[in-house]
Protein backbone atom coordinates (compact mmCIF):
# COMPACT_ATOMS: atom_id res chain seq x y z
CA UNK A 1 0.00 0.00 0.00
CA UNK A 2 2.76 2.51 -0.34
CA UNK A 3 2.20 3.77 -3.62
CA UNK A 4 -1.85 4.12 -1.97
CA UNK A 5 -0.22 5.68 0.74
CA UNK A 6 1.44 8.55 -1.09
CA UNK A 7 -1.15 8.90 -3.78
CA UNK A 8 -3.38 9.80 -0.77
CA UNK A 9 -1.27 12.96 0.14
CA UNK A 10 -1.36 14.07 -3.87
CA UNK A 11 -3.88 16.67 -4.86
CA UNK A 12 -3.22 18.80 -7.61
CA UNK A 13 -5.32 19.29 -11.01
CA UNK A 14 -2.68 17.72 -13.35
CA UNK A 15 -2.12 14.64 -11.05
CA UNK A 16 -4.98 11.64 -10.58
CA UNK A 17 -6.72 11.75 -8.01
CA UNK A 18 -7.07 8.92 -5.07
CA UNK A 19 -10.26 8.64 -3.64
CA UNK A 20 -9.85 5.83 -1.44
CA UNK A 21 -7.57 2.91 -0.42
CA UNK A 22 -7.32 -0.02 1.85
CA UNK A 23 -8.06 -3.32 1.99
CA UNK A 24 -11.03 -5.73 1.36
CA UNK A 25 -11.24 -9.39 2.81
CA UNK A 26 -7.72 -8.98 3.18
CA UNK A 27 -6.89 -7.57 -0.50
CA UNK A 28 -5.27 -4.24 -1.14
CA UNK A 29 -6.75 -2.03 -3.16
CA UNK A 30 -6.68 1.56 -4.63
CA UNK A 31 -9.52 3.87 -6.37
CA UNK A 32 -8.58 6.49 -8.18
CA UNK A 33 -10.24 9.11 -10.44
CA UNK A 34 -11.32 8.13 -14.01
CA UNK A 35 -9.47 9.93 -16.85
CA UNK A 36 -11.85 9.41 -19.84
CA UNK A 37 -9.16 9.43 -22.98
CA UNK A 38 -6.09 8.00 -23.75
CA UNK A 39 -2.52 7.44 -22.04
CA UNK A 40 0.06 9.61 -24.55
CA UNK A 41 2.31 6.41 -25.67
CA UNK A 42 -1.12 4.91 -27.46
CA UNK A 43 -1.44 8.44 -29.20
CA UNK A 44 2.10 9.31 -30.46
CA UNK A 45 2.03 5.10 -31.11
CA UNK A 46 -1.23 5.84 -33.39
CA UNK A 47 0.00 8.79 -34.85
CA UNK A 48 3.60 7.77 -35.95
CA UNK A 49 1.68 4.74 -37.62
CA UNK A 50 -0.11 7.43 -39.21
CA UNK A 51 2.61 9.48 -40.56
CA UNK A 52 1.13 12.47 -38.46
CA UNK A 53 2.38 14.25 -35.12
CA UNK A 54 0.54 16.72 -32.60
CA UNK A 55 0.93 20.34 -33.32
CA UNK A 56 3.52 21.83 -31.30
CA UNK A 57 1.13 23.90 -29.11
CA UNK A 58 -0.11 20.41 -27.68
CA UNK A 59 3.06 19.12 -27.14
CA UNK A 60 4.31 22.02 -25.12
CA UNK A 61 0.87 22.36 -23.29
CA UNK A 62 0.89 18.68 -21.66
CA UNK A 63 4.76 19.40 -20.74
CA UNK A 64 3.85 22.11 -19.28
CA UNK A 65 1.23 20.63 -17.29
CA UNK A 66 3.25 17.66 -16.10
CA UNK A 67 6.12 20.34 -15.24
CA UNK A 68 3.29 21.89 -13.06
CA UNK A 69 2.33 18.60 -11.56
CA UNK A 70 6.02 17.76 -10.75
CA UNK A 71 6.39 21.28 -9.06
CA UNK A 72 4.06 20.29 -6.67
CA UNK A 73 4.97 16.85 -5.83
CA UNK A 74 8.47 18.02 -5.60
CA UNK A 75 7.88 20.59 -2.91
CA UNK A 76 5.11 17.82 -1.19
CA UNK A 77 5.33 17.36 2.97
CA UNK A 78 4.33 14.77 5.09
CA UNK A 79 1.46 15.27 7.37
CA UNK A 80 4.22 16.26 9.60
CA UNK A 81 5.47 18.97 7.62
CA UNK A 82 8.48 17.06 7.06
CA UNK A 83 9.72 17.68 3.20
CA UNK A 84 8.99 14.75 1.57
CA UNK A 85 11.48 15.30 -1.57
CA UNK A 86 9.56 13.17 -3.78
CA UNK A 87 11.19 12.02 -7.14
CA UNK A 88 8.82 10.31 -9.92
CA UNK A 89 11.49 8.47 -11.70
CA UNK A 90 9.22 7.30 -14.06
CA UNK A 91 7.99 10.18 -16.10
CA UNK A 92 6.80 8.33 -19.54
CA UNK A 93 4.18 8.82 -21.97
CA UNK A 94 2.66 5.38 -20.82
CA UNK A 95 1.76 8.02 -17.56
CA UNK A 96 0.82 10.67 -18.57
CA UNK A 97 -3.08 10.36 -19.40
CA UNK A 98 -4.94 12.53 -21.82
CA UNK A 99 -8.60 13.43 -20.66
CA UNK A 100 -11.50 13.90 -23.85
CA UNK A 101 -11.83 17.85 -21.88
CA UNK A 102 -8.25 18.78 -22.54
CA UNK A 103 -7.26 17.36 -19.18
CA UNK A 104 -3.67 16.09 -18.42
CA UNK A 105 -2.91 14.12 -15.89
CA UNK A 106 0.53 12.50 -14.34
CA UNK A 107 -0.46 9.25 -13.10
CA UNK A 108 1.72 6.22 -11.20
CA UNK A 109 3.65 6.89 -8.23
CA UNK A 110 4.48 3.17 -7.55
CA UNK A 111 8.31 3.40 -7.85
CA UNK A 112 8.33 7.34 -7.23
CA UNK A 113 11.69 7.77 -3.99
CA UNK A 114 10.66 10.10 -1.02
CA UNK A 115 12.48 10.79 1.64
CA UNK A 116 12.17 8.05 4.59
CA UNK A 117 11.05 5.64 1.76
CA UNK A 118 12.96 2.07 2.42
CA UNK A 119 14.36 1.03 -0.89
CA UNK A 120 13.89 -3.10 -0.64
CA UNK A 121 15.62 -3.53 -4.25
CA UNK A 122 18.57 -5.06 -4.63
CA UNK A 123 21.46 -2.76 -4.68
CA UNK A 124 23.14 -3.21 -8.14
CA UNK A 125 19.04 -2.59 -9.58
CA UNK A 126 17.22 0.51 -10.68
CA UNK A 127 13.49 0.94 -11.39
CA UNK A 128 12.23 2.72 -14.24
CA UNK A 129 11.86 2.83 -17.95
CA UNK A 130 15.43 2.56 -19.40
CA UNK A 131 14.58 4.74 -22.69
CA UNK A 132 13.66 7.52 -20.05
CA UNK A 133 16.01 7.59 -17.33
CA UNK A 134 18.48 9.75 -16.28
CA UNK A 135 22.40 8.96 -16.58
CA UNK A 136 22.59 9.11 -12.41
CA UNK A 137 19.36 6.88 -12.44
CA UNK A 138 20.34 4.51 -14.29
CA UNK A 139 23.74 3.74 -11.95
CA UNK A 140 21.34 4.37 -8.78
CA UNK A 141 23.52 8.01 -7.86
CA UNK A 142 21.91 10.67 -6.24
CA UNK A 143 18.52 11.69 -7.50
CA UNK A 144 16.45 15.29 -7.47
CA UNK A 145 13.96 17.04 -9.40
CA UNK A 146 16.71 17.01 -12.58
CA UNK A 147 16.16 13.31 -13.00
CA UNK A 148 12.41 14.34 -13.48
CA UNK A 149 13.06 17.01 -15.75
CA UNK A 150 15.35 14.86 -18.27
CA UNK A 151 12.97 12.17 -18.79
CA UNK A 152 10.10 14.70 -19.70
CA UNK A 153 12.61 16.14 -21.74
CA UNK A 154 12.50 13.19 -23.88
CA UNK A 155 9.00 13.33 -23.34
CA UNK A 156 8.36 16.40 -25.04
CA UNK A 157 10.64 15.70 -27.64
CA UNK A 158 8.63 12.47 -28.80
CA UNK A 159 5.36 14.30 -28.56
CA UNK A 160 6.72 16.94 -30.28
CA UNK A 161 7.82 15.16 -33.65
CA UNK A 162 5.98 11.52 -32.69
CA UNK A 163 9.34 9.93 -32.91
CA UNK A 164 10.56 7.50 -30.53
CA UNK A 165 14.49 9.64 -28.86
CA UNK A 166 16.07 5.93 -27.29
CA UNK A 167 16.22 2.71 -28.38
CA UNK A 168 15.75 0.80 -24.83
CA UNK A 169 17.54 -1.93 -26.22
CA UNK A 170 20.75 0.16 -26.31
CA UNK A 171 21.04 2.20 -23.05
CA UNK A 172 24.46 3.72 -23.48
CA UNK A 173 22.97 6.10 -25.81
CA UNK A 174 21.80 8.26 -22.89
CA UNK A 175 25.40 10.18 -23.93
CA UNK A 176 23.76 11.66 -26.74
CA UNK A 177 20.02 12.12 -26.29
CA UNK A 178 20.80 15.90 -26.82
CA UNK A 179 21.99 15.42 -30.60
CA UNK A 180 18.98 12.95 -31.02
CA UNK A 181 16.59 15.63 -29.80
CA UNK A 182 18.28 18.05 -32.61
CA UNK A 183 18.25 15.81 -35.20
CA UNK A 184 14.66 14.32 -34.81
CA UNK A 185 13.04 18.06 -34.22
CA UNK A 186 15.36 20.52 -36.72
CA UNK A 187 13.53 18.42 -39.73
CA UNK A 188 10.16 19.29 -38.71
CA UNK A 189 10.61 23.52 -38.50
CA UNK A 190 10.54 23.35 -34.81
CA UNK A 191 10.64 26.48 -32.91
CA UNK A 192 14.66 26.55 -32.68
CA UNK A 193 15.06 27.95 -28.54
CA UNK A 194 12.24 25.02 -27.89
CA UNK A 195 15.26 22.37 -29.12
CA UNK A 196 17.66 23.96 -27.81
CA UNK A 197 15.72 24.25 -24.34
CA UNK A 198 15.04 20.03 -24.86
CA UNK A 199 18.91 19.45 -25.55
CA UNK A 200 19.37 21.38 -22.26
CA UNK A 201 17.01 19.67 -20.19
CA UNK A 202 18.64 16.18 -21.34
CA UNK A 203 22.24 17.50 -20.39
CA UNK A 204 24.36 14.12 -19.48
CA UNK A 205 25.22 16.57 -16.13
CA UNK A 206 22.53 16.90 -13.65
CA UNK A 207 23.99 20.37 -12.59
CA UNK A 208 23.31 21.41 -16.48
CA UNK A 209 19.62 20.83 -15.93
CA UNK A 210 17.28 23.12 -14.93
CA UNK A 211 17.14 22.31 -10.96
CA UNK A 212 13.42 22.54 -10.46
CA UNK A 213 10.27 22.09 -12.33
CA UNK A 214 9.33 25.47 -11.59
CA UNK A 215 12.57 26.36 -13.66
CA UNK A 216 11.80 24.54 -16.39
CA UNK A 217 8.30 25.49 -16.48
CA UNK A 218 9.50 29.30 -16.91
CA UNK A 219 11.85 28.82 -19.31
CA UNK A 220 8.88 26.77 -21.48
CA UNK A 221 6.24 29.10 -21.36
CA UNK A 222 7.19 31.77 -23.87
CA UNK A 223 8.10 29.10 -26.30
CA UNK A 224 4.82 27.26 -26.13
CA UNK A 225 2.97 28.24 -29.15
CA UNK A 226 -0.72 29.27 -28.43
CA UNK A 227 -2.47 27.87 -31.69
CA UNK A 228 -3.83 26.09 -32.34
CA UNK A 229 -5.57 25.64 -29.31
CA UNK A 230 -3.75 22.59 -27.61
CA UNK A 231 -7.34 21.28 -25.43
CA UNK A 232 -8.62 20.57 -29.45
CA UNK A 233 -5.27 19.18 -30.56
CA UNK A 234 -5.69 16.66 -27.38
CA UNK A 235 -9.64 16.10 -28.09
CA UNK A 236 -9.49 15.35 -31.89
CA UNK A 237 -6.06 13.62 -31.23
CA UNK A 238 -8.48 11.23 -28.50
CA UNK A 239 -11.17 11.34 -31.67
CA UNK A 240 -8.65 10.56 -33.82
CA UNK A 241 -7.51 7.35 -32.13
CA UNK A 242 -10.43 6.16 -31.38
CA UNK A 243 -11.38 6.02 -35.04
CA UNK A 244 -14.05 8.68 -34.81
CA UNK A 245 -12.69 11.57 -36.94
CA UNK A 246 -10.00 11.48 -39.96
CA UNK A 247 -6.83 13.44 -39.32
CA UNK A 248 -6.75 17.42 -39.65
CA UNK A 249 -3.81 18.68 -41.06
CA UNK A 250 -3.58 21.74 -38.99
CA UNK A 251 -4.08 19.72 -35.46
CA UNK A 252 -2.16 16.79 -36.50
CA UNK A 253 0.65 17.50 -39.06
CA UNK A 254 1.97 15.22 -40.99
CA UNK A 255 5.38 13.91 -40.22
CA UNK A 256 8.91 13.75 -42.58
CA UNK A 257 10.30 10.96 -43.66
CA UNK A 258 13.89 12.46 -43.30
CA UNK A 259 14.49 11.32 -39.01
CA UNK A 260 15.62 7.39 -40.07
CA UNK A 261 14.37 4.25 -39.75
CA UNK A 262 14.74 3.78 -35.84
CA UNK A 263 12.33 6.47 -34.98
CA UNK A 264 8.90 5.34 -34.92
CA UNK A 265 7.41 4.86 -31.75
CA UNK A 266 6.88 1.46 -30.29
CA UNK A 267 3.18 -0.66 -31.07
CA UNK A 268 0.98 0.17 -28.32
CA UNK A 269 0.86 -2.55 -25.88
CA UNK A 270 -2.17 -3.87 -23.65
CA UNK A 271 0.16 -2.44 -20.43
CA UNK A 272 3.57 -1.19 -20.47
CA UNK A 273 6.28 -2.76 -17.92
CA UNK A 274 5.64 -1.41 -14.45
CA UNK A 275 9.88 -1.11 -14.28
CA UNK A 276 12.69 -2.52 -15.62
CA UNK A 277 16.05 -3.36 -14.04
CA UNK A 278 19.90 -2.53 -14.91
CA UNK A 279 22.78 -4.03 -13.85
CA UNK A 280 25.42 -1.44 -12.59
CA UNK A 281 27.92 -3.14 -14.85
CA UNK A 282 27.05 -0.58 -17.03
CA UNK A 283 28.24 2.34 -15.25
CA UNK A 284 31.58 2.22 -16.81
CA UNK A 285 29.78 2.72 -20.39
CA UNK A 286 27.79 5.62 -18.89
CA UNK A 287 30.35 8.18 -18.31
CA UNK A 288 30.97 11.31 -20.80
CA UNK A 289 33.41 11.12 -23.28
Amino acid sequence: LEEARLSALLNHPNLVQTIDFGEHEGVPFLAQELVEGIDLARGLSQLSAMGRRPAASAACFLTGAVLQALDYAHKLDSLDGTPLQLIHRDISPHNVLLGRSGAVKLTDFGIARHEGREEHAQANRVKGKPAYMAPEQMVGDQRGPYTDIFALGIVCAEALGAVRIRNAKNVTNVLHVGRRVKAVLRPLGIRSELVELLDHWTNFEPSQRPATAAEAYRALKPLSPDSPDPKEVLRHLIDVVGGHAEPDDQLLPKKMDAVGDDTEIEAARPEAPREATLELGLTANLAPP
